[in-house]
């Protein structure tokens, strides 16, 4: 529980840092890396603690684990110098330093809440495929587990690859929400394919693998969204509100599909994930259009 608590500073301040530190004509690649690298270091994390468990035990597994944290946090203050600190800039020679009434009508705007939501619904139908897509699979497909882990393994390593191809659109296409808007229209296409008609796991595999893609080139274009939404100085505070979405989310997901995997056709888990990624994108259709204003600002951002 301590050590949740203690990651709960990650997401506000690595996008905060990312926001002040990195060009902003270069911030659809700092997100993607940003989002690739930890990607890969879920990807490792398995085989690497299981790997120490079965040679030593589960107690140099956890404590190589919180060494790997320390050493990070010594490399971070090592280089602290060229990370920057996103803070409100003064306006008309007044400082623009939100009080917590500022920020908690920052968080209530219509645009910080259509994110929220679009964090919560898209990071549904993720989640559900990441958590219960074995079962849902081996169920729909009639194949053992380790094939269907196998597609699993496919989709994931298609996100990845979806990750690093959002780094080269991201920066070269200027605006993301369209980006985000095409992959998960895309993305749903393909779910809706796989929940309705037989199909072998070849078949399962490919479609799964770019569904990945998909979903990979929206993560880093979702985050590069929100930021153009948010005034400067507080990048951190929204960060953190919209990362309680994915939280939520994954609550609700395991309950949600886990009683549709016992009491319906499994194909209802892959439409219903659609309708999740469907209904994200109106959130997000015309996001860009109603930033909200920056302290001190006179007029909203068109």
């Amino acid at each position: 529980g301590l050590a949740g608590l203690a990651n709960t500073v990650f997401h506000p301040a690595d996008f905060s840092i990312l926001s002040a530190s990195v060009p902003h004509d270069r911030l659809g690649r700092a997100f993607s890396v940003h989002s690739l690298s930890g990607n890969l270091g879920a990807a490792m994390t398995p085989p690497v603690v299981v790997a120490l468990t079965t040679f030593w035990n589960w107690r140099v597994a956890l404590a190589a684990a919180a060494l790997l944290s320390v050493l990070v946090a010594i490399l971070v203050a090592w280089h602290r110098d060229a990370l920057a600190e996103e803070r409100a800039q003064p306006v008309g020679g007044q400082s623009t330093k939100t009080g917590v009434g500022e920020g908690v009508a920052l968080l209530r705007s219509t645009p910080i809440l259509m994110a929220f939501m679009f964090f919560f619904l898209g990071g549904i139908g993720v989640t559900a495929i990441q958590t219960q897509g074995v079962a849902a699979i081996a169920v729909l497909n009639g194949s053992s587990l380790a094939a269907a882990n196998g597609v699993l393994t496919a989709f994931l390593i298609g996100a990845t690859v979806g990750i690093f191809v959002a780094a080269f659109l991201l920066d070269r296409v200027g605006r993301p929400d369209p980006i985000v808007i095409g992959a998960f229209t895309c993305g749903a296409a393909l779910l809706i394919v796989v929940g309705s008609l037989p199909l072998s796991i070849v078949m399962l595999t490919a479609l799964l693998a770019v569904t990945g893609v998909c979903t990979g080139i929206a993560q880093p274009s979702r985050d590069l969204m929100v930021r153009r939404i948010t005034p400067e100085g507080s990048a951190g505070k929204v960060f953190g509100f919209l990362s309680t979405a994915f939280s939520i989310g994954g609550v609700v997901t395991p309950v949600i599909f886990g009683w549709i995997l016992d009491h319906t056709s499994a194909s209802w888990m892959f439409w219903l994930i659609a309708a999740f990624m469907l209904a994200a994108i109106l959130t997000v259709v015309r996001l860009d259009h109603l930033r909200p204003r920056a302290p001190g600002d006179s007029d909203p951002t068109p």
